[in-house]
């Protein structure tokens, strides 16, 4: 997921618990100020989140720590209940907990991508891909949006 507002924009963040809603307010000149709840959420049962140790500009919920992990269906399973105290406008940014880390963009620059990429997809829910394929059939990829691939080299 990339995403973001930025130039004249502004962003405050302030977190809580993992149960309690965590805001994130901005102000654009690109779009009317708002308050947009936004989580950071991962699953790793074994360590702290790479992105974590790495510094994240944000707080980031990490939904397996000291949980079992059972294949993939596990993400589903511990995601599902962080989801259900949610409201459907609350942005998610759910990201892998071992090989992430925060590329460097501001909270701004997040939202406003985000948003861009949400105004030309026509798609709330943003999914992002490994640059390089290689766990699946990647002859069954889609072809990558050319406005997709124009944002990546912006």
């Amino acid at each position: 997921l990339r995403a973001g507002l930025g130039g004249a924009d502004s962003t405050t963040v302030s977190t809580a618990s993992p149960t309690s809603r965590s805001m994130t307010r901005r102000t654009s000149t690109a779009a009317p100020a708002v308050a947009t709840p936004a989580y950071f959420v991962t699953l790793n049962t074994e360590s702290t989140p790479l992105v974590t140790k790495a510094g994240a500009p944000f707080e980031v919920f990490n939904l397996g720590m000291g949980r079992s992990w059972d294949g993939f269906k596990t993400k589903f399973e511990f995601l599902l209940p962080f989801l259900e105290n949610r409201r459907e406008s609350d942005l998610i940014a759910f990201m892998d907990g071992a090989d992430v880390f925060w590329g460097g963009c501001d909270m701004e620059q997040f939202f406003r991508s985000y948003h861009e990429i949400v105004n030309r997809s026509k798609a709330p829910i943003v999914i992002s891909a490994e640059i390089a394929c290689g766990e699946q059939k990647c002859w069954k990829v889609p072809q990558v949006p050319s406005w997709a691939d124009e944002m990546s080299h912006q």
